[in-house]
């Protein structure tokens, strides 16, 4: 599988970073527990946890200098939100994921624009390109009063995600839905289930923290076969 890079702005607090990188790392580190098992030294995604990075060395007005860059590339600064689209359309362009095409999560405290991506309520939590780039924002969460509660919020999006980034489920699988935006959302217990509203994620959030579960044993075969076919040659 392709590697990943994380990055993210000074608006997302250390906690919500924190919580976030541990969606990442509890999927990532089961693949490449499975694939040490199985002798795929390489199979599983690196994680590079960039954060918010800055190349110094470049000229303070240099494209692609530093994360703020993208990030202000994308900015309406009036209405203080970052356009998803605009900031994915940047990501994609860059040298690095030409020169070697990674997955990208990028995490933000702006809001997102409304327009865009996967919403709940009228806020905007994420932007996916399928197999390339994930946009968080982390400000709809906020709303979330318990702080305990938001954090855990923070992680089940991220993993949320994280999973569609990997192409989960994957297409055909029994206990899947489809959903008016063309995803796919899993139909069990599990991070890739869909919430419609901000009290619907705090219930799901919940509900899958008191059962101790991440992925359901579904999409974590389906998250198998995709970390196979693509070690193996098959995509």
């Amino acid at each position: 599988m392709k590697n990943m890079s994380v990055s993210w702005t000074d608006a997302v607090e250390a906690l919500e970073v924190h919580f976030a990188l541990d969606a990442v790392i509890k999927v990532a580190g089961r693949l490449q527990e499975t694939g040490f098992h199985r002798g795929w030294l390489q199979a599983a995604p690196v994680i590079n946890a960039f954060g918010d990075w800055e190349i110094p060395s470049l000229p303070a007005d240099a494209p692609y200098r530093s994360y703020r860059w993208y990030v202000d590339q994308s900015l309406d600064a009036q209405r203080g939100t970052v356009n998803g689209a605009k900031l994915a359309e940047t990501i994609l362009n860059e040298p690095w994921q030409r020169q070697n095409p990674h997955y990208d999560l990028s995490l933000i405290g702006q809001p997102l624009d409304v327009a865009q991506g996967d919403a709940v309520g009228e806020e905007a939590l994420a932007l996916l390109v399928p197999g390339r780039v994930a946009v968080v924002s982390v400000a709809p969460l906020r709303r979330i009063r318990d702080e305990r509660v938001r954090l855990f919020a923070v992680r089940r999006t991220v993993a949320h995600q994280v999973g569609h980034l990997f192409g989960l489920p994957q297409p055909g699988r029994p206990h899947a839905l489809p959903s008016p935006s063309g995803e796919r959302h899993c139909a069990n217990l599990c991070v890739l289930s869909e919430a419609h509203s901000l009290d619907e994620l705090v219930e799901m959030t919940m509900r899958e923290l008191s059962a101790n579960i991440l992925l359901c044993d579904d999409c974590w075969q389906d998250l198998l076969r995709v970390m196979m076919d693509s070690h193996l040659g098959v995509n």
